[in-house]
């Protein structure tokens, strides 16, 4: 019997690379159970209120994660513990993406991040935003060294532009919460979806949806807020150019899909 050569040794190592890509432990085709919250769900980042929610894990990047819902929103829990999956996380937020089930389209979602700025950052964000600060309200500003936002922005750039005429009556939420290296998300997001209601998923109790989590990568791909953010930052108050590369380059982005079964109204 011949021995093996090195390259078909190295053959059979890239063909298990590529098939723990496509895992089913990558949620490609898993399907998952929404449970139905009787009471909705306080966003503060904390999981104290799903202990009765099982929690699905992604092989591959051992994130943990739960959805809920009720007969106007669904609610998501994600845990993001090992540390080698974080990547840019902290700054570079989460979006959620939803598409039809068995689809990967990523037409529609929702970027939440969560923004640490000293006083004058947030000053100069809000300006930046058209506000007029009174001088009492840049003084109570000034009153702490730093603040911090929790914003979101929806992904798609046209229904983006209607948001000025719509009249939405739910709004998304979320928060998040370090402990450690480890972190908690919690996600609020609006089911009805029509031309007020835009930030919608479109789907009812009962129906089904496909849900793609996301986060990490290159800080090019920043939201619109970050970048009117740097846009408005003091020079002094600018990272270093090696701080700046050091997050730029060579950092993975996280994605993963699942079909979520939401729960029908009981």
């Amino acid at each position: 019997m011949s021995k093996p050569s090195a390259l078909s040794g190295l053959f059979a190592f890239l063909l298990l690379v590529g098939l723990a890509s496509t895992a089913p432990g990558s949620s490609k085709d898993a399907i998952v159970q929404s449970v139905w919250a009787a009471d909705p769900i306080a966003i503060d980042g904390l999981a104290s209120e799903w202990s009765g929610s099982p929690l699905t894990v992604n092989v591959a990047t051992k994130a943990e994660y739960a959805f809920r819902n009720d007969a106007d929103h669904l609610y998501i829990l994600l845990e993001l513990k090992d540390p080698l999956f974080l990547s840019t996380l902290e700054r570079s937020g989460v979006t959620i993406y939803w598409s039809a089930p068995g689809q990967t389209k990523k037409d529609n979602g929702l970027k939440f991040t969560r923004l640490v700025l000293t006083a004058n950052q947030l000053i100069a964000r809000r300006t930046s935003h058209g506000r007029k600060l009174s001088d009492a309200e840049i003084a109570a500003i000034k009153a702490k060294p730093m603040h911090t936002l929790l914003v979101y922005d929806m992904i798609n750039k046209k229904e983006r532009a209607k948001m000025a005429a719509a009249k939405p009556t739910r709004f998304p939420d979320f928060n998040t919460v370090k402990e450690g290296k480890a972190w908690t998300y919690e996600f609020k997001i609006p089911l009805a979806k029509n031309e007020d209601q835009l930030f919608g998923l479109g789907v009812e109790p009962g129906g089904t949806v496909r849900i793609g989590i996301e986060w990490g990568g290159r800080m090019e791909e920043q939201t619109r807020q970050a970048d009117q953010l740097m846009r408005s930052m003091a020079e002094e108050e600018r990272e270093s150019p090696f701080q700046k590369e050091q997050v730029r380059t060579g950092e993975p982005k996280y994605t993963f899909w699942v079909d979520v079964a939401l729960a029908a109204k009981s």
